[in-house]
């Protein structure tokens, strides 16, 4: 039985992080000093788990940006919510970043709540 089935979240928990690069990244069309990313935490029971959103400017479809709105608009949604509800809303999302964000926090909080 999956140890995870009646958690409901707890709290849906974003940061903004940028990472400077210890040298400039330089190809055709793109010039990348640092690094942003959105870090995502899920609690749920006695467990949480985190995920990270972290497009690549110039390669990615989306942007850390799209990523923080989309994520920012959903998660006070989730709160209350069965795990189950986060799973389906992740599929919802437009920014791919931001899907696999709400994704690996979900995996790794069912992971530790397993065990």
């Amino acid at each position: 039985m999956d140890a995870t089935a009646d958690l409901t979240v707890l709290g849906i928990e974003l940061r903004d992080v940028r990472i400077p690069l210890l040298r400039t990244y330089r190809s055709a069309g793109t010039t990348i000093d640092s690094r942003r990313l959105i870090t995502v935490r899920i609690t749920a029971g006695d467990s949480a788990g985190w995920g990270e959103a972290a497009p690549v400017p110039g390669y990615s479809t989306d942007t850390a940006e799209d990523a923080w709105n989309e994520l920012a608009a959903l998660s006070s949604d989730l709160e209350a919510m069965p795990l189950s509800a986060v799973a389906a809303a992740a599929t919802h999302l437009d920014a791919p970043s931001a899907r696999h964000a709400l994704e690996t926090a979900l995996a790794d909080l069912q992971g530790r709540a397993q065990g």
